[in-house]
């Protein structure tokens, strides 16, 4: 207990680690790219990512919201 709080160990379990500077983007041409940036120009873009999360499970539009921006979200962490 630290001023009241409790304090937790951060903990992270996985099999593979790999930093963001070793990661390897070569895989994506130039076409998927351009695909990529048309379809990020759509004006509904953002009803679609929402729609797209769990999609066996209908309404909790909120909470869909929520899962996407945690996906897409966040800024880097220099380690």
């Amino acid at each position: 207990m630290k001023s009241g709080f409790p304090v937790f160990a951060t903990m992270i379990e996985a099999n593979y680690i790999k930093r963001l500077k070793e990661c390897d983007s070569s895989h994506l041409n130039a076409k998927r790219i351009a695909e990529i940036r048309e379809f990020a120009k759509r004006p509904n873009i953002a009803k679609l990512i929402v729609n797209s999360v769990a999609t066996s499970i209908h309404e909790h539009q909120n909470v869909k919201m929520a899962l996407a921006l945690a996906m897409f979200g966040g800024v880097a962490k220099d380690i």
